[in-house]
């Protein structure tokens, strides 16, 4: 019992995990980063990668491109501290915030929409003026009831109260859960990435219809073709990249559903095997019942109740330590408790249900012992 209940606790706090919306659509969307010659420059690189997009768009098949630093799901970013002129929260001095630096069509090619004003464009990525796009985490810490921040002010000089070159918020999108599933979205301004500005290349986005892996070979086949020396690394796809983010909660589900299963296998083989052989122990005794007008279902039941018994105490004694092992296990759990009814009342039905089919096998065997073949068993 205390197998099947972490099973079925794990279980369900994976499924709670999966059930976290990321804030992006993470199917259909292969990320892969590049490995440029040592001896190019920020200016190389740039436009190698502006070459790329540009032949990309053009493959069959592809819907959307784009990059970003670190990009979704890659944990980690960039951190710059900010002014908000009129935001209580820096009045007094500077606050730290996540940065990255994306491109155009960037939460296109990552399946969401801004909720006000807009995201960039190419014309955006070589503008004089600064521009950002804030999450509603970003609002809700620094612009508490605003409804539209489009037009507000922030400066990423936040040695001085009022800042210093201003950059004018153009766009709010929903939270992204760049950090994981288990990791609130903290404040966070998306740029627009340059080079020089970061210390690390972009991550880049591919959405399409068509499986991810089925188009790593037409964008090897266009990075080959632009130049032979760049190498495409690291490919992955969002979903896979999620999915990795709960590799140990996906771990421990597995390996508890398999020993839970394993438990409930050896239950059932024992308690069949052990209830066939009191019955051919018994099989005089059964017939000496029969012959003398014990009626085959008071037979079945007799069986049937010497099965239940060591089940009903296995119950007893299981209940306390899988409330134990569930305290235990707390801090492994994600939206469940460990005491969580639903999955001890299946357990506990599982565990009846396979006993009694258990014992059913050989009480049915039982009743139909014939009493002159019983009695001649000895």
């Amino acid at each position: 019992m205390v197998l099947v209940v972490a099973a079925g606790l794990f279980a369900h706090s994976l499924a709670g995990l999966r059930s976290i919306n990321p804030g992006f659509a993470a199917q259909n969307v292969a990320t892969f980063s590049l490995d440029y010659p040592q001896a190019w420059k920020g200016a190389d690189k740039e436009k190698h990668r502006e070459r790329l997009l540009a032949r990309l768009t053009e493959v069959p098949g592809i819907d959307s491109v784009s990059y970003g630093l670190p990009g979704p799901y890659r944990e980690g970013s960039s951190r710059a501290g900010i002014r908000v002129p009129g935001s209580a929260r820096t009045a007094r001095e500077g606050v730290w915030v996540d940065e990255q630096g994306i491109g155009p069509a960037y939460f296109e090619t990552i399946g969401i929409r801004p909720l006000r004003g807009r995201e960039f464009s190419q014309s955006d990525m070589r503008s004089t003026r600064k521009i950002a796009v804030v999450n509603e985490a970003f609002v809700r810490e620094f612009l508490p009831g605003t409804a539209d921040p489009i037009g507000r002010i922030l400066s990423f000089d936040d040695s001085k109260p009022e800042g210093g070159e201003p950059t004018y918020i153009v766009g709010l999108v929903r939270d992204i859960l760049h950090n994981g599933l288990q990791t609130p979205a903290k404040s966070t301004v998306y740029v627009p990435f340059r080079e020089g500005q970061f210390n690390y290349d972009p991550t880049l986005l591919v959405r399409a219809p068509l499986p991810p892996a089925a188009l790593l070979p037409a964008i090897r086949r266009e990075i080959g073709q632009i130049d032979p020396e760049v190498a495409l690394i690291e490919p992955r796809t969002l979903r896979e990249r999620v999915d990795d983010s709960i590799f140990v909660e996906r771990m421990i589900a597995t390996l508890s559903g398999f020993f839970g299963g394993l438990a409930l296998l050896l239950a059932a083989i024992g308690i069949y095997g052990v209830m066939a052989y009191a019955v051919t122990r018994r099989t005089a005794e059964i017939g000496l019942r029969i012959a003398l007008g014990a009626a085959p279902a008071r037979i079945e039941w007799m069986v049937l109740r010497d099965g239940l018994l060591p089940i009903a105490l296995g119950v007893a004694i299981g209940l306390p330590l899988s409330l134990a092992a569930g305290r235990i296990s707390a801090s492994l759990l994600y939206g469940v408790k460990p005491n969580d009814p639903p999955t001890f009342v299946l357990t506990i039905g599982v565990l009846l249900a396979i006993g009694i089919l258990a014992a059913f096998l050989p009480a049915r065997r039982a009743a139909a012992v014939e009493p002159m073949e019983a009695l001649r068993h000895e």
